[in-house]
């Protein structure tokens, strides 16, 4: 908030606060000075989300899968805000929808913050997301399957591509989602702030969409909290 009152345009890392209502007060102020305010959602630079962004038409069903292993590190934080909101960040992308039901579990281990959640998104559309993020977890594992009535998607968001069915090309049955080496999401994200700063363009987590996938993580806690669906 002070360096966005001195006039200065900024990254933030997710999640872009504590609570929604900070992340209001910052981008309305930002909004106020004309100021590029821009989250730092890696994986929305993924060059294999950015391609299956523009590939999808009709998404049935959504399954992503953040799994990591036990780290000291995160004792103070829950999975949620930690793992999952980058998950969240990805299907506000990918869905142009209004969520109808959320339905959420949670539990304990080795700290008092919660390490595993599971979360089932139900759109107005029909479709259904499933998000599960683990600290708990032996490996890492980050996939994200999209399934639509004619095409499959499957995304490994932390390796090199991914793939599709059918292909645009029918070879192996498969297309591939490619990601060049060169293409580094995090170079790729600062590269897009600076632009954005130098042609006076909007930041893609920008305004509500800075908001949602914050909002969003809170409604889980809050549930899972309530023990009940929102």
């Amino acid at each position: 908030m002070a360096l966005l009152r001195h006039g200065k345009h900024v990254l933030v890392e997710k999640p872009i606060t504590e609570t929604v209502a900070q992340a209001e007060q910052l981008v309305a102020e930002a909004k106020s000075k004309g100021l590029v305010f821009q989250v730092g959602h890696l994986e929305r630079f993924n060059p294999a989300v950015e391609a299956v962004e523009n590939m999808i038409s009709d998404p049935k069903f959504i399954e992503v899968q953040r799994l990591g292993s036990f780290s000291a590190r995160s004792l103070d934080v829950d999975v949620v805000l930690d793992l999952m909101i980058h998950d969240l960040d990805i299907i506000l992308a990918l869905i142009k929808d209004e969520v109808g039901i959320i339905r959420s579990s949670g539990i304990h281990v080795l700290s008092e913050k919660n390490r595993h959640r599971q979360r089932r998104l139900e759109f107005k559309s029909g479709c259904v997301a499933t998000l599960t993020a683990s600290r708990v977890h032996q490996g890492k594992v980050r996939k994200l399957r999209i399934f639509e009535p004619t095409a499959y998607y499957s995304i490994r968001l932390h390796r090199p591509g991914g793939q599709g069915f059918p292909p645009e090309r029918p070879a192996d049955g498969h297309q591939n989602l490619q990601r060049s080496k060169k293409e580094e999401p995090l170079k790729k994200e600062i590269d897009n702030f600076l632009t954005c700063i130098n042609e006076g363009r909007r930041a893609r987590s920008a305004g509500r969409r800075a908001c949602a996938p914050c909002a969003w993580a809170h409604a889980v806690l809050k549930e899972i909290g309530a023990g009940q669906a929102v």
